[in-house]
């Protein structure tokens, strides 16, 4: 009944309108994975567009610290606010040193999954794929067929020979995946979710501002929060992780800790950088707070559309190389 479902799995996949990969470092380790990635091409080859997505798992964990992150980064910033002195300020940037600190390594050690997934597609061997069966020991007797060798019944019927499925996985695959995890890992929208406690904190004191009568303060408020939620962060994450994903491995660990702490010094500089640029816009407007934070808003919406861009490789950080730029013909990245 498995062989039969998987010798039909060709029919199944050209009927199905689109294809999520949650991929891990281990993806293209495994032969039904690759086969199945490269059957789903196969299948949609005579078509103009596939709809192809790839998510890494590395985003489940992610999502958790950046919201964990922003909550802890707009609680501090609020006792700030409230008892604002030398030390409030020290133990705001402790706080942002530690979490970007955490952050550049995380996001460091991603990237060199992807860069060690573009190795092993140049390099990629059919015969050195994993399958569970065969690790296990074929110890499940009422399975009269290897799944191997079923797969590689299916190989020879779609792709004609094993050399032509690995020119696939070398090629189109490669090109694929490397695309996709690089420039289209960690999607806009993703984002802004996972950065609501921005949104949140900045909400409880524009609702204070019009219990409080002050509604022209609490507009300029409003316009703020959605300022740094939707453009501000934004592009400072995209600059943040540009600049992790440049970091590479060395033989020496202290060397990489102060690698991993001048990308995370500089992360704060920025961040920090947003801020007292938000204040400069209301000191050049004459303390005109709501032309100032519109100032500000349009500056980082340029900003945000040039760094988002997908068709302008942010510092080449994005895109995993640059072999690896642009997408396969046909297939659609989704952000």
């Amino acid at each position: 009944m498995k062989a039969e479902g998987i010798l039909s799995i060709g029919g199944f996949l050209r009927i199905s309108k689109s294809l999520l990969v949650l991929w891990d470092p281990t993806y293209v380790q495994r032969l039904w994975c690759i086969f199945e990635y490269a059957a789903f091409v196969k299948s949609h080859e005579d078509q103009n567009k596939m709809n192809l997505k790839i998510r890494p798992t590395f985003l489940g964990p992610c999502t958790l610290a950046i919201a964990f992150g922003s909550m802890v980064v707009m609680i501090t910033e609020l006792v700030i606010h409230t008892f604002f002195d030398y030390h409030g300020l020290l133990a705001f940037a402790g706080v942002g040193v530690v979490g970007f600190f955490f952050g550049t390594a995380a996001f460091q050690s991603y990237y060199d999954s992807v860069r060690q997934l573009q190795d092993e597609l140049t390099n990629f061997k059919l015969d050195e794929t994993k399958c569970t069966c065969c690790e296990m020991g074929h110890e499940e007797e009422e399975e009269p067929q290897c799944d191997r060798q079923v797969v590689m019944e299916c190989v020879h019927r779609w792709f004609g020979s094993v050399e032509n499925f690995e020119k696939v996985a070398r090629t189109t695959v490669s090109v694929g995946l490397t695309s996709q995890l690089g420039q289209y890992s960690f999607p806009y929208r993703w984002l802004l979710g996972a950065t609501m406690p921005i949104l949140w904190a900045q909400l409880d004191m524009v609702a204070a501002r019009f219990k409080g009568g002050d509604n022209h303060g609490a507009v300029v408020a409003f316009i703020l929060a959605l300022a740094m939620w939707l453009v501000a962060f934004p592009t400072v994450f995209v600059c943040w992780v540009c600049l992790a994903s440049m970091l590479r491995r060395t033989k020496y660990r202290i060397l990489d800790f102060l690698l991993t702490l001048s990308v995370t010094i500089v992360a704060v500089g920025l961040a920090a950088g947003m801020h007292f640029y938000q204040l400069l816009c209301n000191h050049l407007f004459h303390d005109d707070h709501l032309s100032g934070v519109l100032f500000f808003f349009g500056t980082f919406l340029a900003a945000a559309l040039v760094t988002w861009n997908p068709c302008i490789p942010s510092c080449g950080c994005l895109g995993a190389s640059s072999s690896t730029k642009r997408s396969p013909q046909g297939v659609i990245p989704s952000r």
